[in-house]
């Protein structure tokens, strides 16, 4: 049975269910998908074009400074704003991965002339982060591709962050990994409903996702280690506790797929995840990752299932060889710790097996 047939079938089984009132135009619908689909790439090429694109600025701004020509700021201004529109109406007219991928380098190169042009014009740092998210607004609601919105939901968190460093709001970080983790939360636990209520976002929703869990994650990092900025570490408990109550009304949404039939059973089974979560109260990252997990595993996406493993295991490892215990102390907490995760599975499994049985 082809794909069309099956989406016919099911079309018409949901006009079964809710009445005359559920009406589509088939051959609208059928032309959307059919052009997705053939403009649709393999991970592997939307990495490859964003690279590409990031390559192709840092070339075109090293051949600027060598050849002189970025003391022109009037000149880096104007033809920044020029490469910007320039890759908008591309992409807009043209919607073929070869087309997005000069567009996309095209974009960037925009974003970097009109930095260096503004800074030269010592125009006011906050103004010009604005004046980045503006643009990067404007181009969603004109363009719809993959690559090209994931670079622009990029360049409005960049700005975002910027903002807060030039500011010296340091201590936002912990404000905005909060609001990143609640959202990111909502985002794939009632991403129906967003993509019906808003029509809008779901032409983007594919790169706001992966943009989402990508600032989220360099949002972890920043809160947990730091990094180069001065944030307050003392903090980074508000963090956790929203990551570990999110998990766990996670849980609570998942009880019946998990088996858990009585409160008793569930409170638990929460209290037992926040104990063994609470030696990270101060080191969010980890719990962060357990929830982008969570949150992908639900959604069956793949990919960020993967950026969640990996992330998990680099912050795991970061988290042991970053405490201040000998190399003997560090040991016997991995051993215990193993030792748990292999009580834990070997119930687990015994009560799955015993559920089959019956």
């Amino acid at each position: 049975m082809g794909k069309q047939q099956q989406i016919k079938e099911f079309l018409l089984d949901l006009k079964d269910k809710e009445g005359d009132a559920f009406v589509w135009n088939e051959e609208v619908l059928f032309a959307e998908i059919e052009q997705k689909t053939s403009n649709n790439s393999t991970l592997a090429i939307k990495v490859l074009s964003i690279f590409g694109g990031l390559l192709a600025t840092l070339a075109f701004l090293a051949f600027l400074f060598i050849s002189g020509l970025n003391d022109s700021a009037f000149g880096l201004v104007f033809f920044g704003i020029l490469f910007i529109v320039l890759s908008i109406i591309g992409s807009k007219m043209y919607n073929r991965i070869v087309i997005d991928t000069s567009a996309i380098s095209l974009y960037t190169i925009g974003y970097a002339l009109l930095a260096f042009g503004l800074s030269q014009m010592h125009l006011e740092e906050t103004l010009c982060c604005f004046l980045f998210i503006v643009i990067a607004f404007v181009a969603l609601n004109i363009v719809s591709s993959y690559v090209f919105s994931f670079i622009s939901f990029l360049i409005i968190f960049s700005s975002v962050i910027a903002i807060i460093n030039i500011n010296d709001l340091y201590n936002a970080y912990h404000l905005i990994t909060l609001v990143n983790a609640i959202s990111l939360f909502y985002l794939f636990q009632y991403e129906s409903i967003i993509m019906v209520k808003f029509r809008k976002i779901s032409f983007h929703y594919e790169p706001l996702r992966i943009a989402m869990i990508c600032s989220f994650i360099f949002m972890l990092y920043l809160v947990s280690t730091g990094f180069i900025f001065h944030i307050s570490f003392s903090l980074s408990f508000i963090s956790s506790i929203a990551n570990i109550l999110l998990i766990s009304y996670f849980i609570y949404l998942a009880k019946e797929t998990l088996n858990i039939v009585t409160n008793s059973v569930l409170i638990w089974t929460v209290l037992a995840v926040a104990l063994l979560l609470s030696p990270t109260i101060y080191y969010p990252a980890i719990s962060g990752s357990i929830l982008i997990m969570l949150c992908c595993f639900r959604s069956n996406y793949k990919t960020g299932f993967s950026i969640g493993v990996l992330s998990l295991i680099y912050f795991i490892s970061q988290f042991y060889y970053d405490l201040y215990y000998t190399l003997l102390i560090k040991s016997i907490l991995m051993f215990t710790i193993g030792i748990i995760f292999l009580i834990c599975y070997f119930i687990t499994n015994k009560k799955l097996m015993n559920n089959e049985n019956n």
